[in-house]
């Protein structure tokens, strides 16, 4: 009996090595993004329960292409709990910039980082304009995007570089290796509904109408 080739941890995940579910039309979109849920762990853990204020990080995996067309492997998010948070704003200060690059070469030397994710807490999902300078400044690679998750109702999203501008992914494939499982983050979701991650949408990147604020 032939033994099947060793799996190239940068190729794009597929059955039977890894188990994926696709959320939305992810297969239309111009780059496609996997999102491994270990990923979704590191974001999870770095969310206090009931919380009010930003909080973000790296996305550390690959960015590659093949036959098929761009694509990039989301495998760890990095925190950043130095980071100055506030309601409506996070600020990556030079500290949390150094505890970034620190956690990257102590956790995940071996992974390109593939942009960022912050969170808006009851806020929605959207790229403000001093989110969009960040990525502007400091994710410019055509590779590298934006994950915003708003932890008030479970719902994600994902931007990514079009022909200079940013567009608001429709669809997102989340993946895990087919023969692991993940106890804390089940133990996480258990009061979410199976659909539990809900995207942004085709609309792209805009602000709410916030209200009033403290």
């Amino acid at each position: 009996m032939t033994n099947p080739p060793p799996h190239n941890p940068t190729a794009r995940p597929t059955a039977p090595v890894y188990a994926l579910t696709e959320k939305g039309p992810a297969g239309r979109e111009a780059l496609e993004v996997y999102l491994h849920v270990e990923a979704v762990q590191d974001i999870l853990a770095a969310v206090p329960s009931g919380a009010r204020y930003e909080t973000g990080g790296l996305l550390a995996g690959v960015a590659a292409q093949d036959e098929r067309g761009p694509y990039v492997l989301i495998l760890r998010a990095l925190s950043a709990p130095s980071a100055h948070s506030e309601r409506l704003s996070l600020t990556f200060t030079p500290e949390a910039w150094e505890e970034l690059w620190a956690a990257h070469e102590r956790e995940c030397p071996d992974l390109k980082i593939v942009g960022w994710y912050h969170t808006h807490p009851g806020l929605g999902v959207f790229l403000s304009e001093p989110d969009q300078f960040i990525h502007r400044h400091f994710f410019s690679d055509p590779g590298q995007i934006a994950l915003v998750f708003d932890p008030a109702d479970f719902r994600w999203g994902v931007f990514y570089w079009v022909e200079g501008g940013l567009r608001a992914a429709e669809g997102l494939y989340l993946y895990s290796e087919a023969a692991r499982s993940y106890p804390q983050l089940e133990d996480s979701l258990h009061e979410i509904a199976p659909e539990w991650i809900i995207l942004h949408g085709p609309e792209g990147p805009k602000e709410p109408n916030h209200g009033p604020t403290d």
